[in-house]
C-alpha cells in the first residue's frame, strides 16, 4: 500500500497535532506536510513538489485559503484533490470554494471524536474510484 501525499494548510499547531492523531488513529497512510500560511502553501504547490491531496483551512495568514485554491487551480492543477476544513460557516466562502473545485467543504469540529469522523469522511471521499462533482457538505446551518 502506498503513502498518500497530503499537504495540510493550517496555521494552528493544535489543529495540526489533532489532525495527525486522528489520521494515525484510523491507520491511514498519509504523508502529511504542513504549510502554516497561504504564501508558504502556494510556494510549496508551485515548487514542483507533488501533493495529490490538500486539506485547506480558509482562514490563514498572508494569503487566504481561497487565494491558495485559486492559485492552485490557475496553475493547472485541476486534478489535485482538495478538502476545505475550516471554521468558516459563511455561505460566500462555501460558494467560492465550490466554484474553484473542491471535493468536500467541512466545518472544523470541536471535539477530537468528531475530528476522527471528519478524517474518516475525507478518507472515504478520497478513496472513491469515481470522483463526483464538488460536494458542499457543511455540518450545521448556513441559513
Amino acid at each position: 500500500m502506498s503513502t498518500l501525499p497530503v499537504l495540510l494548510v493550517e496555521d494552528d499547531p493544535n489543529d495540526v497535532l489533532f489532525l495527525r492523531r486522528a489520521v494515525a488513529k484510523h491507520g491511514l497512510r498519509w504523508s502529511i506536510d504542513v504549510a502554516t500560511n497561504g504564501e508558504d502553501a502556494i510556494r510549496k504547490l508551485q515548487d514542483g513538489a507533488i501533493w495529490s491531496h490538500v486539506i485547506l483551512d480558509l482562514k490563514i495568514p498572508r494569503k487566504s485559503g481561497l487565494e491558495v485554491l485559486s492559485a492552485l487551480r490557475a496553475g493547472g492543477k485541476r486534478s489535485t484533490r482538495v478538502v476545505v476544513l475550516t471554521s468558516s460557516r459563511e455561505k460566500k466562502d462555501l460558494e467560492a470554494a465550490t466554484q474553484l473545485g473542491i471535493d468536500l467543504y467541512l466545518v472544523k469540529p470541536v471535539a477530537f471524536q468528531e475530528l476522527c469522523q471528519v478524517v474518516e469522511e475525507i478518507a472515504q471521499v478520497w478513496s472513491d474510484a469515481e470522483i463526483a462533482p464538488a460536494r458542499p457538505d457543511v455540518p450545521g446551518s448556513l441559513g
